[in-house]
Parts: C-alpha cells; sequence; structure tokens
C-alpha cells in the first residue's frame, strides 16, 4: 500500500461494538422458545413444544456456528490528490469476517463531494474471510474535502449474530483544478532549439554542476564522477541543471472582482464567485500547461 493512501483501523480493539455478539433475531427467537417452553410446562400443553422446537433448533444451529473471528476494515483512497470531477476510487476491505454471510458499508454525505449511484452506500455477501467494497466518486470543485464518516455492519446468517456498527472517520483530500483544452487564437510560441541558454531549476543534461549523487538504474556512464567513486568504492555520478529557453510564471491577481454578476444581490455575488475563480485557475492551468 503506498503511504499516502489513507488506512483506518476498527479502533479499539476492547470495544464491543467490534466484536460478534448476539443479534435482535437471535435474542428473538431464544426468548420466545423459553416462554413457549416454560408456558408448555405450566399448561401441561404439547402442542407448545412442538411450536417451539424449530426455535430451540434456530438458535443452538446460530450458537454453534457463530462466527469465531475478530474482524479489521480498512479503507483506502485510490487517489488524494485527484483533479476536479475526476473519477476517485474508495474501498473498504473487510479482513477475518469468517462466518459472515453479509455485510454494509455506508458512507455519510459530504457537500462537494458526488457519489456514483447517488447514496455512497453497498451490501456484499463476503465468500472469503476476506472481502472488499468498491465504490467511486468525485469532487465537484478543486480545493480541499473530505469524505464522510464510514459505519460498518456486519451479519452471520438469520442475523443472529452481529459485528458493529462501527464508525469510521472519513478521510482528507485536496484536487486539483481541472485543465481545459487551451483554445487561444494567438499561437503558443516554442523553442526552436531543444535546449536554451538559461538554466533551469530542475536537474536534467546541461553544463552547469548540480551535485554528485550514488549511481542509479538508468543513469548515463559518460556521468560517472570517478574520483569519488574510487575514494568511495561504489559508483556515484555528477548531475547538472538542465538548460531551458525561458521561464514562464503565471501570476493571477484575486484581490479585485473584475466581472459582473447578472442580478446586483449579495446572494447572486456569492453564487457566482467560486465559478469566477475556477474558471479563471483552469484557464491559467490551461495556458501553462499549453507554454510547457
Amino acid at each position: 500500500m503506498a503511504p499516502d493512501d489513507p488506512e483506518i483501523g476498527t479502533g479499539d480493539p476492547g470495544d464491543t461494538a467490534n466484536s460478534w455478539v448476539p443479534g435482535p433475531t437471535m435474542l428473538a427467537a431464544a426468548a420466545a422458545a423459553v416462554g413457549l417452553c416454560t408456558l408448555a410446562v405450566i399448561t401441561a400443553r404439547a402442542d407448545l413444544l412442538v411450536l417451539a422446537l424449530p426455535l430451540i433448533v434456530v438458535t443452538a444451529w446460530a450458537f454453534a456456528t457463530r462466527p469465531t473471528g475478530d474482524p479489521a476494515v480498512r479503507v483506502r483512497l485510490g487517489n488524494r490528490t485527484p483533479t476536479e470531477q475526476e473519477s476517485v476510487a474508495w474501498t473498504a476491505t473487510l479482513h477475518d469476517a469468517a462466518g459472515a454471510e453479509q455485510w454494509h458499508a455506508v458512507v455519510e454525505p459530504t457537500p462537494g463531494v458526488v457519489w456514483d449511484g447517488g447514496r455512497p452506500a453497498q451490501t456484499s455477501m463476503p465468500t472469503s474471510a476476506t472481502d472488499r467494497i468498491d465504490l467511486t466518486f468525485a469532487l465537484r470543485r478543486w480545493g480541499p474535502a473530505q469524505t464522510g464518516s464510514v459505519e460498518i455492519v456486519a451479519a452471520s446468517p438469520w442475523a443472529a449474530y452481529v459485528w458493529g456498527p462501527v464508525h469510521l472517520p472519513g478521510s482528507d483530500l485536496h484536487a486539483l483544478p481541472r485543465v481545459d483544452r487551451f483554445s487561444g487564437r494567438a499561437p503558443v510560441p516554442h523553442p526552436i532549439g531543444l535546449v536554451g541558454s538559461n538554466r533551469s531549476r530542475r536537474t536534467g543534461d546541461g553544463t552547469e554542476f548540480a551535485d554528485i549523487r550514488a549511481f542509479r538504474a538508468g543513469d548515463k556512464l559518460r556521468t560517472i564522477h570517478w574520483p569519488v567513486t574510487t575514494r568511495t568504492g561504489q559508483l556515484h555520478v555528477r548531475t547538472s541543471y538542465a538548460e531551458q529557453d525561458a521561464e514562464i510564471v503565471l501570476v493571477l491577481d484575486g484581490s479585485i472582482d473584475v466581472g459582473g454578476t447578472v442580478t446586483p444581490t449579495v446572494r447572486s455575488t456569492w453564487a457566482c464567485e467560486p465559478a469566477r475563480r475556477s474558471r479563471t485557475i483552469s484557464s491559467a492551468a490551461a495556458t501553462a500547461s499549453a507554454s510547457t
């Protein structure tokens, strides 16, 4: 698992919500069986014992086949820095769930997060001790966002035993602005040569010395720095700064709003402000993408 993927456990192992407990179905069946047997003994009616027999069998079978595992849930995101309106995979994995017939995951809706299918909830019937639920969502706008808290519930056959509900916190994300297609009328200038006469801030093929580091797979043999290699006994290479024609810096001034609103009301001003800001940032990103 990548280090930037969120990983969320079940919390406190001693919490009773994190262990299998008898469910309402089993408790109701056991109470009904005890009541019918008691009433049959008091009234000397054998038909009541016949009615109680199926309940006794179901309760005994559920107790004998009760789950013995100690389930744990892990939630991860496919990407924590997606582009706005880009699909992001949300995965919940249930481990050590032997004996579970089904489990259910519900994510609390949060502003700015749009889930496929509308409601972020899904039920799965595991076929092994490990099972997963996959959902997909997208962030409506760029900027920081958070998925809602998660509620996980698992149940054994007949819902005789229940695990949960377990509540997990949401995950933080940061959406990047969407880069629109550049549609300027003027042609974008491109350098004639492969390299320029100005030093860039990144390393690459160039003439100006940058640093000496250990050899990595893919380094060219002509960049080996033999004095350091001889002294240390390990291959070292000389790195240099790449050369470029020019460096373009885009600066957005958000201190003055030059766009008007359709109606001169405070509500329409606040409604149009995010759209104008998003359009400005997307246009700047498109310009930067076309200039590289």
